[in-house]
Parts: C-alpha cells; structure tokens; sequence
C-alpha cells in the first residue's frame, strides 16, 4: 500500500468519523447536556484515554523538545479547541446539517489563507471558487430572511468562526506534522484543551456540572465523542495530511458533509430543503473547482 493512497484511506475514514460529531453533539444537548459539560467532559476523556494509551503503549508519545510546546499550545487551544468550541456552541442555535454546511467553508479558507502567506498569485479558478463558496454560503443560510438580533444568527457567525478556527488547524498542522508524530500532536492538543477547560470551569465553580455530575448516559455519548468522533477521525486527519498535505486532505475531506446530511436526517429528523442542498451543492462544487488538479492520478 503506498503512503498516497494511505493518506487517502485516513482522510476518507476520517471524513466518515467527523460526521458524527454533530449528530452526537445534538444528541448530547437533547439529554440535558449544556456546550461546557460537552466540551469538557468529551476532552477530558479524550486527554485520558490518550494518556493512558501512551503509558501503557507508546512511551515516546510523550516525547517533544520544549521549543515545540508553544506550537502545541497555540494548536490545542486556537486550532482543536476553537473549532469544537465555536461549532459546539452555533449547534445550540442552527441545525446539524447547516452547521456542517457552514464548518465547509474551510477549504476555501485553507486556499486562499495559503496562499496570503505564500504570497502567491490568486487565479482565476479560485476566484470562482470563492464566489461558490459566499453563494453556497447565501444560500443555505438563507440570510436574507436572519434578523441580526435572532438566534439563528448567532449560530450562523458561530459556524463561520468554527471554520476560521479548523483552517488554523489544518494549516498549521501540516507545519507541526513536519517533525511530530501525529499522536504525539493529538496527544498534547487533546491534553492542553483539557487542562484549560478544567481550569475556567473550576475558577467558575462549574468543574462539578461537566464531568463529576454527568450520568451514564451522557457519559456514554461523550465516550463515543472522545473516541470516535475526536481522538480516531482527528488522528486519521493528521496521519492523511503528513502523506498528502493539507490541500488534498480538505478535498477528500468533503465527504463529510453528505454524510452529515444523511445522518441528520436519519437520527435527528432534519430535513434539508432546496436552498440548503443547493448551498451544499455549491460549496462542494467550490472546493472541487478550487482543486480540481489535485484529483488527477499523476498528482
């Protein structure tokens, strides 16, 4: 199996797990759970689970030169953290497909962020690009009829943030993966988003409300979170971008929002109406434009 097509298999696997995130996230509301139970409880156990694994398994997991503390910090916290934050707390105001619809937006963002700091020459293509992208956008959000003062709103820019904050990760991941493993990233993504969590929630006298107080149920579904929807997808992500770069990732990467569809619609009953799979079908349209070149076997 050569290392390209391993890159796709983790990114396409990972697409698949990521697709849950939203469907498991409104479940986890729907049993009582408010964003910061969610958020800390999902990380927490994540960070557990990962340190355990390194303990008892990979001892070098642990390993990192001081130097790139501070690169793990900044990716844990803006990168990892940012992204569940903002997307975790628009899903309390717009519904699961939308806010996949809008996270999608990234790929654009990772484009045209690259080359902002490659100081390259914007072409024609991802002109295009653009435009599919903000119409998509238009369409399933359908803003023209969003009062300014409205939840669904709030949600909208929610989303829109989340994916500033996922192109952050993609971007500066590639440059991490360049000399870390990427369990020993996730690791210590996972273990700084924790630890700070904790610490606020504790300072707010709300450490007991996350993960001492939630029941079995809700500690299940923040168990299948920390797993399958956050430790496995994101270290297929990072393992998918260390052999085919960031570019290509974000493109197989959009697979997860058909499937996000899908399962909203099975499990959570959302329907999707004609602007918002028009808007989703544009935004598809508008990362496959953007890297059509990239599709080709010889690339």
């Amino acid at each position: 199996m050569s290392a390209r097509f391993r890159g796709y298999l983790a990114v396409l696997l990972s697409a698949g797990l990521f697709a849950l995130v939203a469907i498991l996230t409104k479940f986890a509301y729907r049993l009582g759970m408010t964003a910061g139970q969610i958020l800390t409880t999902q990380t927490t156990l994540s960070a557990f689970i990962l340190l355990l694994y390194a303990l008892v398994f990979k001892h070098d997991m642990v390993r990192i030169k001081l130097s790139q503390a501070p690169k793990l910090l900044a990716q844990g916290l803006i990168g990892s953290l940012g992204t569940s934050f903002l997307f975790t707390y628009a899903l309390l105001y717009i519904p699961a497909n939308l806010g996949a619809v809008l996270l999608f937006t990234y790929p654009v963002l990772v484009t045209f962020v690259a080359y902002i700091f490659l100081r390259a020459k914007v072409r024609g293509v991802e002109v295009v690009a653009l435009i599919f992208a903000v119409g998509g956008t238009v369409l399933s959000t359908q803003i023209w009829q969003v009062s300014l003062a409205t939840v669904q709103f709030r949600g909208i820019i929610l989303g829109l943030a989340a994916a500033v904050c996922y192109t952050f990760f993609i971007l500066y991941g590639e440059r991490l993966l360049d000399n870390l493993n990427p369990l020993t990233t996730l690791l210590y993504v996972q273990v700084f988003s924790s630890i700070f969590l904790l610490s606020y929630r504790l300072q707010n006298s709300e450490a007991g409300s996350a993960l001492f107080a939630a029941n079995w149920a809700q500690l299940l579904v923040c168990f299948v979170m920390a797993t399958f929807a956050s430790i496995l997808p994101l270290w297929l992500l990072l393992v998918g971008i260390k052999y085919i770069g960031a570019t290509k990732a974000s493109i197989i990467g959009t697979l997860e929002l058909p499937l996000t569809f899908v399962l909203a619609f099975i499990f959570l009953h959302e329907k999707f109406g004609l602007w918002q799979t028009a808007g989703a079908v544009l935004i598809t349209l508008s990362i496959l434009v953007l890297r059509a070149r990239d599709l080709h076997p010889g690339t």
